[in-house]
Protein backbone atom coordinates (compact mmCIF):
# COMPACT_ATOMS: atom_id res chain seq x y z
CA UNK A 1 0.00 0.00 0.00
CA UNK A 2 1.61 3.57 -1.38
CA UNK A 3 1.44 6.00 1.95
CA UNK A 4 2.96 9.38 1.14
CA UNK A 5 4.89 9.68 4.30
CA UNK A 6 -2.84 41.18 11.35
CA UNK A 7 -5.56 41.66 8.82
CA UNK A 8 -6.64 44.39 5.93
CA UNK A 9 -10.36 45.33 5.45
CA UNK A 10 -11.88 44.17 1.63
CA UNK A 11 -12.23 46.40 -0.91
CA UNK A 12 -14.77 49.11 -1.42
CA UNK A 13 -15.66 48.04 -4.98
CA UNK A 14 -15.74 45.03 -6.81
CA UNK A 15 -12.82 43.74 -8.84
CA UNK A 16 -12.35 43.33 -12.13
CA UNK A 17 -13.11 39.71 -13.61
CA UNK A 18 -10.90 38.69 -16.53
CA UNK A 19 -13.57 36.81 -18.59
CA UNK A 20 -13.08 33.24 -19.26
CA UNK A 21 -13.41 31.72 -22.62
CA UNK A 22 -11.77 28.48 -23.98
CA UNK A 23 -10.50 29.30 -26.72
CA UNK A 24 -7.45 31.47 -24.49
CA UNK A 25 -7.64 28.70 -21.52
CA UNK A 26 -4.06 27.92 -20.65
CA UNK A 27 -4.75 24.40 -20.74
CA UNK A 28 -5.03 24.91 -24.18
CA UNK A 29 -1.56 25.86 -24.56
CA UNK A 30 0.59 23.87 -22.07
CA UNK A 31 3.40 22.59 -23.18
CA UNK A 32 3.66 18.86 -22.71
CA UNK A 33 6.41 19.35 -19.61
CA UNK A 34 6.76 22.84 -17.85
CA UNK A 35 8.90 23.74 -15.74
CA UNK A 36 9.55 26.89 -13.27
CA UNK A 37 11.05 28.69 -16.01
CA UNK A 38 7.40 28.12 -18.19
CA UNK A 39 5.20 29.69 -15.19
CA UNK A 40 7.61 32.38 -14.42
CA UNK A 41 7.39 33.57 -18.22
CA UNK A 42 3.77 32.64 -18.49
CA UNK A 43 2.78 35.06 -15.16
CA UNK A 44 5.02 37.59 -15.98
CA UNK A 45 3.24 38.11 -19.51
CA UNK A 46 0.03 38.20 -17.54
CA UNK A 47 1.26 41.02 -14.94
CA UNK A 48 2.55 42.78 -18.50
CA UNK A 49 -0.86 42.76 -20.52
CA UNK A 50 -2.79 43.31 -17.37
CA UNK A 51 -0.89 46.50 -16.52
CA UNK A 52 -1.13 47.63 -19.78
CA UNK A 53 -4.68 47.30 -20.16
CA UNK A 54 -5.36 49.38 -16.63
CA UNK A 55 -2.39 50.59 -14.15
CA UNK A 56 -4.73 51.56 -10.83
CA UNK A 57 -7.29 49.31 -10.97
CA UNK A 58 -5.95 45.26 -10.58
CA UNK A 59 -7.73 42.44 -12.48
CA UNK A 60 -8.06 39.21 -10.03
CA UNK A 61 -7.31 36.61 -12.66
CA UNK A 62 -10.15 34.78 -12.25
CA UNK A 63 -10.28 31.65 -15.30
CA UNK A 64 -11.87 28.89 -14.11
CA UNK A 65 -14.60 30.14 -11.50
CA UNK A 66 -15.59 33.88 -10.00
CA UNK A 67 -14.01 34.15 -6.61
CA UNK A 68 -17.71 35.61 -4.95
CA UNK A 69 -18.89 32.31 -6.73
CA UNK A 70 -15.88 30.57 -5.55
CA UNK A 71 -16.38 31.53 -1.58
CA UNK A 72 -19.90 30.52 -1.16
CA UNK A 73 -19.14 26.69 -2.47
CA UNK A 74 -16.62 26.93 0.29
CA UNK A 75 -18.85 28.39 3.37
CA UNK A 76 -20.49 25.41 3.43
CA UNK A 77 -16.85 23.70 4.39
CA UNK A 78 -14.76 26.30 5.53
CA UNK A 79 -16.76 27.35 8.51
CA UNK A 80 -15.95 27.61 12.91
CA UNK A 81 -18.70 24.52 12.79
CA UNK A 82 -16.16 22.32 10.14
CA UNK A 83 -12.68 23.72 11.80
CA UNK A 84 -14.55 22.14 15.52
CA UNK A 85 -14.13 18.60 13.62
CA UNK A 86 -10.53 19.14 12.67
CA UNK A 87 -7.66 17.00 13.51
CA UNK A 88 -8.78 16.16 17.29
CA UNK A 89 -12.08 15.15 16.74
CA UNK A 90 -15.39 17.04 18.31
CA UNK A 91 -15.53 15.64 21.58
CA UNK A 92 -11.44 16.11 22.37
CA UNK A 93 -11.55 19.61 20.91
CA UNK A 94 -14.34 20.65 23.46
CA UNK A 95 -11.61 19.51 25.99
CA UNK A 96 -8.15 20.67 24.71
CA UNK A 97 -7.27 24.07 22.78
CA UNK A 98 -6.75 23.52 19.48
CA UNK A 99 -4.46 25.53 17.21
CA UNK A 100 -5.52 28.06 15.01
CA UNK A 101 -6.96 26.30 11.92
CA UNK A 102 -5.39 26.45 8.81
CA UNK A 103 -6.16 26.08 5.42
CA UNK A 104 -3.62 25.81 2.16
CA UNK A 105 -4.38 27.34 -1.18
CA UNK A 106 -2.17 25.47 -3.54
CA UNK A 107 -0.99 26.49 -6.91
CA UNK A 108 -2.53 29.93 -5.88
CA UNK A 109 -1.44 31.55 -9.01
CA UNK A 110 -2.51 35.46 -9.61
CA UNK A 111 -5.71 34.39 -7.92
CA UNK A 112 -6.49 36.69 -4.45
CA UNK A 113 -8.72 33.32 -3.93
CA UNK A 114 -7.01 33.11 -0.88
CA UNK A 115 -7.33 36.67 0.59
CA UNK A 116 -11.07 35.97 0.10
CA UNK A 117 -10.87 32.89 2.06
CA UNK A 118 -8.89 34.71 4.81
CA UNK A 119 -12.06 37.02 5.34
CA UNK A 120 -14.65 34.46 5.66
CA UNK A 121 -12.95 34.14 9.31
CA UNK A 122 -10.15 36.20 11.54
CA UNK A 123 -9.47 32.91 13.33
CA UNK A 124 -8.34 31.13 10.03
CA UNK A 125 -4.36 31.02 8.91
CA UNK A 126 -3.76 30.86 5.09
CA UNK A 127 -1.20 30.13 3.71
CA UNK A 128 -0.98 29.68 -0.39
CA UNK A 129 2.31 28.60 -2.52
CA UNK A 130 3.01 28.52 -6.11
CA UNK A 131 6.46 26.92 -8.22
CA UNK A 132 6.68 30.68 -9.53
CA UNK A 133 8.48 32.91 -8.04
CA UNK A 134 6.89 35.78 -10.05
CA UNK A 135 3.37 34.98 -8.17
CA UNK A 136 5.66 35.25 -4.66
CA UNK A 137 6.52 38.68 -5.47
CA UNK A 138 3.37 39.88 -7.14
CA UNK A 139 1.35 38.86 -3.81
CA UNK A 140 5.05 40.61 -1.48
CA UNK A 141 4.81 43.64 -3.53
CA UNK A 142 0.94 44.04 -3.23
CA UNK A 143 0.95 43.30 0.87
CA UNK A 144 3.63 46.05 0.26
CA UNK A 145 1.21 48.05 -1.02
CA UNK A 146 2.54 48.67 -4.52
CA UNK A 147 1.67 46.96 -7.75
CA UNK A 148 3.36 47.60 -11.15
CA UNK A 149 2.30 50.12 -13.07
CA UNK A 150 1.89 50.35 -17.13
CA UNK A 151 5.55 52.46 -17.12
CA UNK A 152 7.00 49.23 -15.85
CA UNK A 153 6.97 47.63 -19.34
CA UNK A 154 9.40 50.44 -20.19
CA UNK A 155 11.76 50.05 -17.69
CA UNK A 156 15.17 48.74 -18.14
CA UNK A 157 14.77 45.38 -16.10
CA UNK A 158 12.53 43.78 -18.94
CA UNK A 159 14.63 41.27 -20.60
CA UNK A 160 14.72 38.21 -23.00
CA UNK A 161 11.73 37.86 -25.44
CA UNK A 162 8.21 39.18 -25.34
CA UNK A 163 8.83 41.31 -22.74
CA UNK A 164 9.18 38.71 -20.14
CA UNK A 165 12.76 39.76 -17.28
CA UNK A 166 15.40 37.39 -18.30
CA UNK A 167 15.61 36.50 -14.02
CA UNK A 168 12.00 35.21 -13.49
CA UNK A 169 11.71 37.86 -11.68
CA UNK A 170 8.46 40.27 -12.05
CA UNK A 171 9.18 43.93 -13.58
CA UNK A 172 10.09 46.51 -11.50
CA UNK A 173 7.49 48.79 -9.80
CA UNK A 174 7.23 52.48 -10.65
CA UNK A 175 8.32 55.90 -9.90
CA UNK A 176 4.83 55.97 -8.06
CA UNK A 177 3.59 52.96 -6.89
CA UNK A 178 -0.21 52.71 -6.83
CA UNK A 179 -1.89 51.25 -3.60
CA UNK A 180 -3.47 47.69 -3.74
CA UNK A 181 -6.68 47.70 -1.28
CA UNK A 182 -7.79 44.09 -1.65
CA UNK A 183 -4.98 41.88 -0.79
CA UNK A 184 -5.01 40.65 2.69
CA UNK A 185 -1.70 40.84 4.46
CA UNK A 186 -2.31 37.86 6.81
CA UNK A 187 -1.81 35.64 4.13
CA UNK A 188 1.59 34.07 3.43
CA UNK A 189 2.89 33.28 0.00
CA UNK A 190 5.89 30.94 -0.55
CA UNK A 191 7.56 29.28 -3.69
CA UNK A 192 6.62 25.45 -3.02
CA UNK A 193 6.08 22.76 -5.32
CA UNK A 194 2.82 21.05 -4.37
CA UNK A 195 4.53 17.70 -5.06
CA UNK A 196 7.29 18.11 -2.86
CA UNK A 197 5.77 20.52 0.00
CA UNK A 198 8.22 20.95 3.12
CA UNK A 199 4.93 20.86 5.75
CA UNK A 200 4.90 18.58 8.54
CA UNK A 201 2.66 15.74 8.39
CA UNK A 202 -1.39 16.77 9.56
CA UNK A 203 -0.31 20.50 9.18
CA UNK A 204 -3.74 21.77 7.25
CA UNK A 205 -7.50 21.71 7.90
CA UNK A 206 -8.10 22.20 4.62
CA UNK A 207 -6.55 22.64 1.25
CA UNK A 208 -7.87 23.97 -1.51
CA UNK A 209 -7.08 23.99 -5.25
CA UNK A 210 -8.34 25.21 -8.51
CA UNK A 211 -7.31 24.20 -11.97
CA UNK A 212 -3.85 22.98 -10.32
CA UNK A 213 -4.64 19.05 -10.85
CA UNK A 214 -5.81 19.92 -14.15
CA UNK A 215 -2.35 22.05 -15.47
CA UNK A 216 -0.19 18.97 -13.63
CA UNK A 217 -2.30 16.68 -15.76
CA UNK A 218 -2.12 18.38 -18.91
CA UNK A 219 1.74 19.11 -18.87
CA UNK A 220 3.34 15.90 -16.63
CA UNK A 221 0.53 13.21 -16.81
CA UNK A 222 -1.33 11.46 -14.06
CA UNK A 223 1.75 9.84 -12.02
CA UNK A 224 2.61 13.50 -11.59
CA UNK A 225 -0.76 14.18 -10.73
CA UNK A 226 -0.88 11.14 -8.11
CA UNK A 227 2.42 13.28 -6.42
CA UNK A 228 0.80 15.73 -5.75
CA UNK A 229 -2.10 13.94 -4.38
CA UNK A 230 -0.01 12.06 -2.20
CA UNK A 231 1.41 15.39 -0.97
CA UNK A 232 -1.82 17.21 0.02
CA UNK A 233 -2.98 13.92 1.73
CA UNK A 234 0.27 13.79 3.91
CA UNK A 235 -0.09 17.48 4.98
CA UNK A 236 -4.09 17.50 5.68
CA UNK A 237 -5.44 16.62 8.99
CA UNK A 238 -7.51 13.30 9.70
CA UNK A 239 -11.40 14.90 9.45
CA UNK A 240 -9.75 18.03 7.15
CA UNK A 241 -11.32 18.49 3.84
CA UNK A 242 -9.27 18.33 0.33
CA UNK A 243 -11.60 21.00 -1.94
CA UNK A 244 -10.60 20.23 -5.90
CA UNK A 245 -12.24 23.18 -8.62
CA UNK A 246 -11.74 21.05 -11.83
CA UNK A 247 -12.18 21.72 -15.89
CA UNK A 248 -13.02 17.91 -16.13
CA UNK A 249 -15.89 15.74 -14.67
CA UNK A 250 -13.46 12.23 -14.85
CA UNK A 251 -11.34 13.16 -12.09
CA UNK A 252 -12.79 10.04 -9.42
CA UNK A 253 -10.34 7.78 -10.82
CA UNK A 254 -7.24 9.10 -9.44
CA UNK A 255 -8.41 11.25 -5.98
CA UNK A 256 -10.65 8.45 -4.89
CA UNK A 257 -8.75 5.54 -4.56
CA UNK A 258 -8.91 4.12 -1.18
CA UNK A 259 -6.00 2.18 -1.76
CA UNK A 260 -4.17 5.33 -1.92
CA UNK A 261 -5.82 7.84 0.10
CA UNK A 262 -7.83 7.71 3.32
CA UNK A 263 -10.45 9.58 2.52
CA UNK A 264 -14.37 10.27 1.18
CA UNK A 265 -16.09 11.39 -1.20
CA UNK A 266 -18.29 14.00 0.45
CA UNK A 267 -19.67 16.03 -2.99
CA UNK A 268 -19.17 16.30 -6.72
CA UNK A 269 -21.15 19.38 -7.93
CA UNK A 270 -21.00 20.66 -11.71
CA UNK A 271 -21.01 24.60 -11.65
CA UNK A 272 -22.26 26.69 -14.46
CA UNK A 273 -19.36 29.36 -13.71
CA UNK A 274 -20.47 32.47 -15.77
CA UNK A 275 -24.74 31.50 -15.36
CA UNK A 276 -24.49 31.26 -19.26
CA UNK A 277 -23.89 27.94 -20.36
CA UNK A 278 -20.84 28.66 -21.77
CA UNK A 279 -18.34 27.05 -19.39
CA UNK A 280 -18.83 24.41 -16.48
CA UNK A 281 -16.67 23.46 -13.44
CA UNK A 282 -16.63 20.08 -11.40
CA UNK A 283 -16.09 20.96 -7.80
CA UNK A 284 -14.39 18.03 -6.06
CA UNK A 285 -14.91 17.30 -2.05
CA UNK A 286 -13.07 14.80 -0.04
CA UNK A 287 -13.11 14.77 3.72
CA UNK A 288 -10.48 12.82 5.59
CA UNK A 289 -11.17 9.55 7.77
CA UNK A 290 -10.64 9.76 11.48
CA UNK A 291 -7.36 9.14 13.13
CA UNK A 292 -8.83 5.62 14.89
CA UNK A 293 -10.31 4.62 11.01
CA UNK A 294 -6.94 5.56 9.60
CA UNK A 295 -4.74 3.03 12.13
CA UNK A 296 -7.13 0.44 11.64
CA UNK A 297 -6.92 0.52 8.26
CA UNK A 298 -2.74 0.78 8.39
CA UNK A 299 -3.28 -2.47 10.77
CA UNK A 300 -5.41 -4.49 8.60
CA UNK A 301 -3.07 -3.64 5.63
CA UNK A 302 0.12 -4.55 7.78
CA UNK A 303 -1.59 -7.71 8.36
CA UNK A 304 -2.67 -8.69 4.83
CA UNK A 305 1.18 -7.76 4.03
CA UNK A 306 2.68 -10.02 6.21
CA UNK A 307 0.17 -12.88 5.17
CA UNK A 308 1.23 -12.48 1.77
CA UNK A 309 5.09 -12.22 2.85
CA UNK A 310 4.22 -15.96 4.76
CA UNK A 311 2.87 -17.77 2.35
CA UNK A 312 5.69 -16.79 -0.42
CA UNK A 313 7.83 -17.76 1.84
CA UNK A 314 5.92 -20.96 2.22
CA UNK A 315 6.07 -21.34 -1.27
CA UNK A 316 9.87 -20.73 -1.85
CA UNK A 317 10.61 -23.29 0.46
CA UNK A 318 8.12 -26.05 -0.97
CA UNK A 319 9.64 -25.14 -4.49
CA UNK A 320 13.19 -25.55 -2.57
CA UNK A 321 12.43 -28.65 -1.11
CA UNK A 322 10.98 -30.21 -4.15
Amino acid sequence: RKRASSTTSGPSKPLKEIPYHPSISILHNLPSTSSRSFWNHHYSRIILKAQHQTSQKPATFEKYLPTNDTIILLKEYISPQQQQRGALGPKKSARKRRAAPRCLYAGCGLSTLGAEIAKMDPSLHVEQIDVSLVVVQYFNNVVSGITFGADARKTDSIGGTDGVPDSGNPPSSPEKPTKVPHFHASVQTRQLDVCQMTYDDYYFDFVVEKALFDCIIATNGEPRALDALNEIHRVLKPHGYYICFSNSSRRLHLIDQQSLFYWDLVAKRKIDAFKDGSHFVWMYVFRKWSESRIDKMMNENSKEEASDVQTLADELMRQSFV
